[in-house]
């Protein structure tokens, strides 16, 4: 386990990194769930890159293949998913759960000005779904996009950093 310390302090790191930009939206009285979330797209990227290329440099001398570089991406991943929903979680829980409201708010609006494309029974029916919607759901929710753009960048990431060990680096 310890040889995966680095990977969950960069998954651990990036979670706080991304909760620290949900506190920024909720401080500036923009909605954290809503559509803004997309513009710290960049925080998953920065450390799956920058965790796998340490990792790689640290434990296999400047040495790794696709798949433990890949592993590497999700293990950061799950850590990072996992410790920004817990958090966020708490927060809307514990602090303000009109975030939640205000994000059902949204996803109704959208839904009504999207009416005229959708049709009237398909937009009813997305309604339904939106009513029955919970925290708890919204969030898991938001963690499976996460793990999900992990998944992504991961075998993206894998692919950059990989290295093969060759004759003439042994020596």
């Amino acid at each position: 386990m310890n040889q995966y310390r680095t990977l969950i302090n960069f998954g651990a790191l990036a979670g706080l990194s991304a909760f620290v930009a949900f506190l920024i939206y909720y401080l500036v009285d923009s909605n954290p769930l809503g559509n803004v979330e997309w513009i710290t797209a960049w925080i998953p990227i920065v450390f799956i890159y920058q965790g796998t290329k340490r990792w790689r440099d640290e434990e296999f001398k400047g040495f790794i293949n696709y798949g433990k570089a890949f592993a590497a991406g999700l293990i950061i991943t799950v850590a990072y998913a996992l410790l920004y929903g817990m958090l966020s979680y708490l927060f809307i829980l514990l602090v303000d759960g009109g975030i939640f409201e205000a994000h059902l708010d949204e996803i109704m609006q959208g839904m009504e000005q999207a009416r005229q494309f959708l049709g009237d029974e398909a937009t009813d029916k997305m309604m339904e779904e939106v009513d029955k919607m919970t925290l708890f759901s919204a969030i898991t929710g938001n963690a499976f996009n996460k793990l999900f753009g992990g998944l992504l960048i991961s075998l993206v990431v894998a692919g950059i950093l990989k290295k093969k060990e060759t004759p003439f680096d042994q020596a």
